[in-house]
C-alpha cells in the first residue's frame, strides 16, 4: 500500500511541477509586457493588465504552496 501511495504522490507532483512551470512563465511573461508597458508610458494599459497578473500570482503562489506542501 505504502508503495501505490508514493506512486501516487509522484504522479502528483509531477502534474503539480509541470503546471507550476506553466504558470511562472505565463508570469513572467506578464511582466515583461507590464514592464514594456510601463517604460513605453502607456499607463491605461498597464492597469488593464495589472488584474490578470495578481490573478496570475495569487494561482502560481496558491499551486506553489500545494506542491511544497505535498512534498513535506
Amino acid at each position: 500500500r505504502l508503495r501505490t501511495a508514493i506512486a501516487g504522490y509522484r504522479r502528483e507532483l509531477k502534474t503539480l511541477g509541470a503546471t507550476v512551470e506553466s504558470e511562472d512563465s505565463a508570469f513572467e511573461k506578464q511582466l515583461e509586457k507590464l514592464e514594456k508597458l510601463k517604460r513605453q508610458e502607456r499607463y491605461e494599459e498597464y492597469n488593464d493588465l495589472v488584474d490578470d497578473y495578481n490573478d496570475l500570482a495569487a494561482k502560481l503562489k496558491k499551486h506553489i504552496a500545494a506542491y511544497n506542501a505535498l512534498v513535506t
